[in-house]
């Protein structure tokens, strides 16, 4: 076994002088030999990758930090074809956080990997798809790298909470850092999106129709619900701009969407949002919104019938949003019921343990008029079923029901600050979004989605720590 000594309360692990040096050598030769058989990006990308890797993974909140801005990356780059240096950068990184959690908890550190009993469900899912996953590659054909990406992409679900075990316990500091790197991997984001509609939105205007310019569409409705709630507490002015600009630019980011759903949907919770925000503050909220609703409309008109191609572009999102309701004549739903059909047929094939990670199942696209063979359905309910069959949807919807009502319980505790109730609200409507959104999109297949929920079940599960270690300590006092 190679020596290691673990220093407690850095919760690290450190080798010795001779064994860097011999990982270095080996990681070195083992890169120069490769080259003769990867492409050339290959090899700079992998090593960027291991030395932020030595610096990262040693220390849990810095991990976590790494982790979303590799998902961000991936995000709002522009659509392309093949796999690229970034989607290698992400796989081996994703790789390294999943071994350095097992490795060392479990061998050099002796201590359970999954101690909350609510990550044991999510547990059982993962090995459950993964087993039946690998089981397809015989069955149905699947490819390995197929399957190990399925199970990366769901990898956010269960070792984010993992990674929230000692953070915030151990320094005070964790959470400040971690929100202040996450609103400004916001904010790089949002911009990205603009930036990326900007230079396509003539040829959308000229074709009227377009794709997702921001792709990640929770994004804008949670900094939208987010930025709602902060401005409803007593602040001072300069927060309170502050979380105005921040709520414009979530609108901004909303609407390059594109997305149906996402319009529907924050709408639709927005009322909610203010019935559930305490009766002290609401009157902040509604008067701050109406403000910035009069604002938002100002601009609009102005940009209506001054600006030409903005008139196209606002005649073209609202004819697309009325079209949601043509439930029967859209072509694009009625292409979905037809994917649904052959999904539900696949489904009834193998009821009890699904066809696992990157498990296929062949279907008819109605708008081109061919067959073919899908890892994807728009669904999250059918893609669930699709994946793990009816074991994995109970096992999953357990754990899901179970953070949402352990969400409810933190939202009304007591022992909490206003901020962190806040947050807790909010994971809230995290999880109910990802819950709408699994009508028309397959959350199970957007890694993006999963990071949002399971940063809200690790946050429940630091905030359940703290409160039982408040209770304890008033107990003992």
């Amino acid at each position: 076994m190679i020596p290691v000594s673990y220093i407690e309360g850095k919760h690290q692990m450190q080798l010795g002088p001779l064994q860097q040096l011999t990982i270095g050598l080996s990681v070195a030769s083992i890169l120069s030999i490769s080259q003769a058989f990867i492409p050339i990006w290959v090899v700079p990308s992998v090593i960027l990758a291991a030395a932020l890797l030595y610096v990262i993974l040693r220390n849990d909140k810095y991990t976590l930090i790494a982790y979303t801005a590799v998902i961000i990356a991936v995000r709002i780059r522009e659509r392309q074809t093949g796999i690229s240096p970034i989607d290698i950068f992400a796989g081996f990184f994703m790789t390294a956080i999943l071994l350095r959690i097992f490795i060392q908890r479990k061998f050099f550190q002796r201590e359970q990997i999954v101690k909350h009993h609510l990550l044991y469900p999510v547990l059982l899912f993962s090995g459950w798809a993964l087993f039946f996953g690998l089981l397809s590659i015989f069955r149905l054909g699947a490819e390995f790298e197929w399957v190990y990406r399925e199970f990366l992409t769901f990898s956010p679900l269960l070792f984010i909470p993992i990674l929230f075990k000692r953070i915030g316990i151990d320094n005070k500091k964790d959470f400040p850092t971690i929100l202040a790197f996450l609103l400004t991997f916001w904010l790089i984001a949002e911009v990205a999106s603009v930036l990326i509609i900007r230079k396509s939105v003539q040829s959308v205007v000229f074709l009227y129709e377009t794709g997702h310019a921001n792709f990640d569409v929770m994004r804008p409705s949670i900094a939208i619900f987010l930025f709602i709630s902060l401005v409803a507490l007593p602040s001072q002015w300069k927060y309170r701009l502050l979380y105005g600009a921040g709520l414009l630019l979530a609108v901004l980011g909303l609407i390059l969407t594109f997305n149906r759903t996402a319009w529907l949907l924050t709408l639709s919770l927005l009322p909610v949002l203010i019935l559930t925000t305490p009766r002290l503050n609401r009157k902040n909220a509604i008067k701050f919104l109406l403000t910035l609703l009069g604002l938002i409309l100002l601009v609009a008109t102005i940009s209506y019938f001054s600006l030409h191609l903005v008139q196209m572009l606002m005649q073209w999102a609202y004819t697309k949003f009325l079209s949601s309701s043509n439930l029967k004549s859209d072509a694009s739903l009625f292409n979905r019921y037809v994917e649904w059909r052959y999904t539900l047929k696949q489904i009834l094939q193998t009821p009890i343990s699904g066809v696992g990670f990157a498990g296929r199942y062949h279907e008819y696209e109605w708008i081109k008029g061919s067959f073919r063979d899908s890892f994807y359905t728009h669904s999250g309910f059918l893609g669930i079923l699709l994946k793990s069959g009816i074991v994995g949807f109970i096992l999953l919807g357990y754990a899901h029901i179970r953070f949402f009502l352990l969400g409810i319980k933190h939202s009304l505790s007591q022992k909490l600050t206003v901020h962190e109730k806040v947050f807790s609200r909010i994971g809230l409507f995290i999880i109910i979004l990802t819950t709408l959104h699994g009508l028309t999109l397959n959350p199970l297949m957007h890694r993006e989605f999963l990071w949002y929920v399971g940063m809200t079940w690790g946050y429940y599960i630091y905030l359940e720590r703290k409160t039982n270690l408040t209770s304890r300590s008033e107990i003992s006092h």
